[in-house]
C-alpha cells in the first residue's frame, strides 16, 4: 500500500487551479483543433478531407494503408479520375477509378460507373440493388494526392476481434492526432509571434474605451525595446493571471541599454506600481509577454463564462470530449 499512498498524496498535492486551467486549456485546444477540420472541409469541399486506403483493389497505384487526401468542386467527374464514394447500405466508403460517365440530357448531371484497377470487373455489384450508376450525392471527392503507409494505424484498429476497444482506441487516437496538432499549431505560433501566449483575454474593464472585457488580443514580440504608448501583455511576480495595460513611460539603463517600463490602465487613474511586486517600480524584460498587434472583439467572452461559472466550463468540457468520442467522422 506504500506506493498507492503515495501516489494518492502527490494528486492531493497538485492544486486544483493548475488542474482546472488544464482541462480548460485541453477543450480549447480541441476546439480549435475542430474548427481547423471543419474549415478543411469547407476549403476541400468535401466532408472527409482524408480516407485510408482499406482494400487492395486500387493497387499497384493505391496500397492498403495508403492516405489519399481529397478534393471536391462543381465539376463534373470524368473517366479515368479517382474518386472515393459511398455506397447505400455500406458504412465504409470506396476509392476507386471512375471508367466511364453517363450525362444526363435533362439536367445535365453526370452519372460515373467505378471500378478498381486491380479488380476484373466494374462496380455495378457493390452498388445498391437495381443501382447502375453512382450519383452526384455519392461522391465524397476526388484523390488529389496520398502518403503511403501512414493509415496502417487505422487498419490495424478496424481488425482488432473486439469491437468496444477497437473503437475507444480509435476515438482516442483521433482525440490525440487532433490535441498534437492543435499543440504543433500554438508551437508554431508562439515561434511566429515571439511570445509564449499569442493569444490573451482581456478580464477587466481598465484598457476601456480601447479594449473591453472579452476583447481577444494577438500579441507579437520582437527585440527591439518596449516604447512609451505601446500597449503590452505582462506578468507580475505572485501573480498568476496576466494583465493588459499602456507603457506610459520607459527608463533606459546606461550600463545594459535594457529598457524598463512602467505602466498604466487607460481607464485607471493611477499607474501600475501598486500592482507590481513589494518594492518594485519597474517591469523588465522578462516580465513583458508581448505587444498588442491586433484583437477580436468579445471572442473571449466564452473563456471568462467559464471561468466565473464552473458549472458551465464542466458541461463544455463534457460535451466536447463526448463529441470527440462519439464522432464518426
Amino acid at each position: 500500500m506504500g506506493w498507492i499512498g503515495e501516489t494518492v498524496d502527490s494528486i492531493k498535492s497538485i492544486k486544483i487551479r493548475q488542474l482546472l486551467t488544464q482541462a480548460i486549456t485541453l477543450g480549447m485546444i480541441v476546439t480549435s483543433a475542430l474548427i481547423i477540420w471543419k474549415c478543411l472541409m469547407c476549403v476541400t469541399g468535401t466532408e472527409s478531407p482524408v480516407v485510408v486506403v482499406l482494400s487492395g483493389s486500387m493497387e499497384p497505384g493505391f496500397k492498403r494503408g495508403d492516405i489519399l487526401f481529397l478534393h471536391m468542386t462543381k465539376e463534373p467527374i470524368r473517366a479515368g479520375e479517382i474518386v472515393v464514394f459511398n455506397v447505400d447500405g455500406r458504412d465504409i466508403p470506396i476509392v476507386h477509378r471512375a471508367i466511364k460517365v453517363h450525362e444526363r440530357e435533362n439536367t445535365g448531371h453526370v452519372d460515373v460507373l467505378t471500378k478498381g484497377d486491380n479488380n476484373d470487373v466494374d462496380d455495378i455489384g457493390l452498388y445498391a440493388d437495381g443501382q447502375f450508376w453512382l450519383h452526384r450525392h455519392h461522391i465524397m471527392g476526388r484523390a488529389v494526392g496520398f502518403l503511403p503507409y501512414v493509415g496502417w494505424v487505422t487498419i490495424i484498429m478496424s481488425e482488432k476481434p473486439i469491437i468496444k476497444i477497437r473503437q475507444l482506441l480509435t476515438q482516442a487516437i483521433t482525440l490525440g492526432m487532433i490535441v498534437t496538432s492543435a499543440l504543433i499549431i500554438w508551437k508554431c505560433l508562439m515561434c511566429v509571434t515571439g511570445t509564449e501566449s499569442p493569444v490573451v483575454v482581456v478580464l477587466s474593464g481598465s484598457m476601456e474605451p480601447g479594449f473591453k472585457r472579452g476583447d481577444i488580443l494577438f500579441l507579437h514580440m520582437t527585440k527591439e525595446p518596449i516604447r512609451a504608448g505601446e500597449i503590452v501583455v505582462f506578468n507580475v511576480d505572485g501573480r498568476d493571471i496576466p494583465i493588459v495595460h499602456r507603457a506610459i513611460k520607459v527608463h533606459e539603463r546606461e550600463n545594459t541599454g535594457h529598457v524598463d517600463v512602467l505602466t498604466k490602465g487607460d481607464n485607471n487613474d493611477v499607474d501600475d506600481i501598486g500592482l507590481y511586486a513589494d518594492g518594485q517600480f519597474w517591469l523588465h524584460r522578462h516580465h513583458i509577454m508581448g505587444r498588442a498587434v491586433g484583437f477580436l472583439p468579445y471572442v473571449g467572452w466564452v473563456t471568462i463564462i467559464m471561468s466565473e461559472k464552473p458549472i458551465i466550463k464542466y458541461i463544455l468540457i463534457g460535451a466536447l470530449g463526448l463529441l470527440v468520442i462519439t464522432s464518426k467522422d
